[in-house]
This record gives structure tokens, sequence and C-alpha cells, in this order.
């Protein structure tokens, strides 16, 4: 159920950063910023589904929604700001933003939560999970394997 709502969020979406990137204004702009800042969480949200709900993972995926759209609020926030602003790490601070906000803290959020939830999902894969079959043949090979 999860997943015929989030392909319809991220098809509607799609559309809408479409709009927004061919329309002008400042509105157009932040709607396009925004979009495109929370189009990546939706992606995960399908890739986590299971059955139905997403399950622990869910909050990594909240998180980097977080950490995206503060990002983009602080380039927003500093847009402009080039000549007399304060250096961060010595770039200016949209910039700053951009890198540390948009590339470095998503990484890190979506490995540290993913790796703290990961027992919840991690076997809900189809076809990648052993079943308890596979698993009991796999030890009479290594028992018989040590026999020898």
């Amino acid at each position: 159920m999860v997943k015929r709502w989030v392909l319809g969020l991220l098809a509607v979406s799609s559309l809408a950063i479409l709009v927004a990137s061919l329309a002008g204004g400042t509105t157009a702009q932040l709607a396009f910023a925004y979009l495109a800042a929370a189009f990546p969480a939706g992606l995960m949200l399908l890739g986590i589904d299971k059955n139905g709900r997403p399950g622990a993972a869910l909050w990594p995926v909240l998180a980097l929604l977080l950490v995206l759209v503060l990002a983009v609020a602080g380039m927003l926030a500093f847009r402009g700001q080039i000549a007399g602003a304060p250096r961060l790490f010595g770039l200016p601070p949209a910039a700053a933003v951009q890198l540390f906000g948009l590339f470095l803290a998503p990484l890190v959020v979506v490995a540290l939560g993913f790796a703290w939830t990961f027992s919840g999902f991690a076997w809900t894969f189809s076809g990648f999970a052993p079943t308890r079959a596979e698993l009991e043949k796999l030890r009479e090979l290594r028992q018989g394997r040590r026999g020898r």
C-alpha cells in the first residue's frame, strides 16, 4: 500500500519538478529546490517497503529527508552572500552548506541509520534471504568438509 502512495507522490512531484524548472519566479525556484531535495527519500522508501510497510528503516529515511530539507533551507538563506560573508572552511556559506548538508551529512545519516536498523529489514528482500533448508544444507556441507 505504501508503494502505491509513494509511486503516486513521486510521479506528481516529478511533474511538479519539471514544471518548476521551466517556470520562472521565486515560488517555482523554492518548489523545485524542496521537491528535488525530498525526491531521494521517496526513492528510498520504495526500496525498503516490507509487506506494505517500511518498517524500522523508515526512521533513517525521515532523518535523511530532514537533513536534505534543512540543507536546502540553509542554502536558500545564504543565497547571494559571497563577498562580505564569513567563510566556513574556506567556502562561502551557501557552498559550505551545499557540500556538507547535501553531500556529506546524508552519507553519514543513511549509513548510521541503516546500520542501526539493519536487523529489522535486511532479510526482507525477496530472493536474498537464505531459507532454513539452505542453511541446514550449508551446515551439513561444512561439517562434511571438516570430517575429511
